[in-house]
């Protein structure tokens, strides 16, 4: 049976949890710095990509 004191310390780990879970969130909206955004590639000025011959 489950005494007071123990539903104190399922309200804290609910706590925390929801802290993980907030962190979580925020960083994965946030942006990374770890890789940069893709660019753009640019295209030669013929207008098509070049060929490669084997």
């Amino acid at each position: 049976m489950l005494r007071h004191l123990d539903w104190s310390y399922l309200d804290d780990w609910a706590s925390h949890g929801q802290a993980v879970l907030d962190i979580n969130t925020a960083a994965r909206h946030a942006p990374s710095t770890l890789a940069p955004p893709p660019t753009a590639t640019t295209v030669p000025a013929s207008g098509r990509a070049s060929t490669v011959r084997r």
